[in-house]
Order: C-alpha cells, then sequence, then structure tokens
C-alpha cells in the first residue's frame, strides 16, 4: 500500500493543500513552515498509536485566517488521503472495501473530519463541545465510518523528529534504532553472535590495558577516596561501558540481555562497603551473554568483601 494523494483544509497554517505523492515523498523546508503539521494530519488518519484524545482538536488547531472562534461558525478540519497498491493483501482489501472511490485503478480514500455533530434538542448554538472526530472511507456522499480495529489493520510506522540526531542516537533508549537493530539480531545466526560477543570482550579488554586509561582509573579513585575518605574510596576500572552495553544488547538474540557500566559496579561496590564496614573491592563491569534462542546473562557484581 502507497500514499497517492494528500489534500488538508483548515489545519494549522495548512488550508487548501492538495497534492499528489508519487515514489517516497521527502518534505523539506524551513523552520515552521508546516512540515511537523503536515505529518501530523497523515497521522490524523493512519497512526494507530494516536489516542482518540490527541485527535480531538482545539480552536488553536484551526488556520488562523478563520477567525478567533471558527467553530462558532461550523467550520471544519478534513485531512483526505488516497491510497494504491492494496489489491493483493486480502487484509487490507477487506479494511478498505467501503473506502474504494475508483477501480482502475484500485483507490481507496480515507478522510479525518473534525466537525459539529448533530445537536441534541436542548444545545442552542455551535460551540466546541459540539464538535466531534471521524474517520470515513469513500465519498463525501456515500461515507462508511472505518472503526479504530479495522484502521490498526493499516501499517503505520511513525519516527519522532531528531531535534538532536547525534545525541538520540548515541542513546540505546532514546535511540530511533534500537527497534530495527533488536530485530536484526533476532534475526541473525546465534554462531556469529557469539563470536560478535567475543570480539567485543576483548576489544573491551584491550581498552581497559591501555596505559592512559588506567591512570584516568587511578585518578579517579584518588579523587573518590579525597571526596567521601578511605573508608569509602573505591578501585575503579574504566571500560567502554556504554558503548558496549549497547552493543553486547545487539549481540544478543533475546532482549533479556544486561549489560552494566561502570555505576552500576560502583553502587555494587559500595552495597558491600556498608555491609561489611571495610575497604570496598574493585567494581567490575561485564558484560556476559549467551546468545541464542536459551540465551542467559548475569548481572554483573563485585566479590564480596571480607568480613571485619
Amino acid at each position: 500500500m502507497r500514499l497517492t494523494h494528500l489534500t488538508v483544509t483548515n489545519f494549522r497554517n495548512l488550508d487548501g493543500v492538495d497534492i499528489p505523492l508519487a515514489g517516497s515523498p521527502v518534505v523539506v523546508g524551513e523552520n515552521r513552515v508546516g512540515k511537523s503539521n503536515l505529518v501530523h494530519a497523515i497521522r490524523l488518519v493512519l497512526d494507530p498509536s494516536l489516542s482518540n484524545a490527541a485527535r480531538w482538536l482545539r480552536r488553536e488547531d484551526f488556520s488562523d485566517h478563520l477567525g478567533d472562534d471558527p467553530m462558532a461558525s461550523g467550520t471544519e478540519i478534513r485531512v483526505s488521503l488516497e491510497v494504491e497498491d492494496f489489491g493483493d493483501d486480502p487484509g487490507l482489501m477487506a479494511t478498505l472495501h467501503h473506502a474504494v472511490v475508483s477501480g482502475n485503478p484500485l483507490r481507496a480514500r480515507l478522510t479525518y473530519r473534525f466537525g459539529p455533530r448533530e445537536l441534541e434538542e436542548d444545545e442552542e448554538g455551535l460551540s466546541a463541545e459540539a464538535y466531534g472526530w471521524s474517520i470515513y472511507g469513500g465519498e463525501d456522499d456515500e461515507a462508511r465510518r472505518i472503526p479504530a480495529e479495522l484502521r490498526s489493520y493499516l501499517h503505520h510506522e511513525h519516527l519522532g523528529a531528531l531535534r538532536d540526531a547525534e545525541g538520540d542516537l548515541a542513546s540505546w533508549r532514546r535511540s530511533p534504532l534500537r527497534r530495527l537493530l533488536e530485530q536484526a539480531a533476532q534475526d541473525a545466526d546465534p554462531e556469529e553472535l557469539e563470536l560478535l560477543r567475543e570480539a567485543l570482550e576483548r576489544a573491551n579488554a584491550a581498552v581497559a590495558e591501555l596505559g592512559s586509561v588506567k591512570e584516568l582509573a587511578r585518578r579517579v579513585g584518588e579523587e573518590t577516596g579525597r571526596l567521601v575518605g578511605d573508608l569509602h574510596a573505591l578501585e575503579p576500572s574504566l571500560q567502554q561501558g556504554e558503548l558496549l552495553a549497547a552493543q553486547a544488547r545487539v549481540a544478543c538474540s533475546t532482549s533479556r540481555c544486561w549489560s552494566s557500566n561502570w555505576l552500576a559496579g560502583w553502587r555494587a561496590a559500595r552495597s558491600n562497603t556498608r555491609s561489611s564496614r571495610s575497604r570496598s573491592p574493585k567494581p567490575i563491569c561485564t558484560r556476559i551473554c549467551s546468545a541464542g534462542p536459551s540465551a542467559s546473562c548475569r548481572r554483573a557484581t563485585a566479590p564480596s568483601a571480607p568480613r571485619s
């Protein structure tokens, strides 16, 4: 299925938009020209993750040229999408059956409408409370509402804008590539993943043996001791925890893979210090994962300190 046409009426700074779509459209423009509004208009029609409340628009969502209170005059917001190339998918054919507007080529139209509903007997005049939204298919004069359970068959994936591309991609938790990489890991050969894990372990060990890294670890340990005292001082072992934690997660074929960073080891060591009241042992930063269907991982821990 592909989008072939988009029309938007009275939505924010998009009014009278009527554009054909072909191939893989790319929207380019300066800030505040309406790129995000265009994407949101499409989401109003297709996105199953958008809640009913989010589809309930406000006065601020009407175009500015309509005046201060466009709802008082019954003005509507409409977004229509036309789609093609779905005839070979029985599920989509069943979903879009009542939305078809052309048979050659086979084309369906979906429309989001935010406008006045029928007034109750005790209601006088139009207001925000008299408005509602609906999504229907087909021509306006023969429209059929398409409920959420049917719309869920229309695949739509929304990726938020990368306002800070470098930061978002560097963070495993926020990275838009995370789900793609996790799926790629699940589809990969377990033996190849095991080789990758071993290579990462060797690379991490090599980094930890660099003279500059050892010197930095020594200085961090000395500064920690100066700040918190000898009783709570640490002997840190600095490794590429954050980077390899993300890589190790990819190298495991299940989401149960657990990895730690230096901070986790520091907390574990500090906990042992509190219980034993003796100098904390050297914290350990590990990423131990066995790839494959029966993947298992164990938590990084610091050795128990001797009792005083």
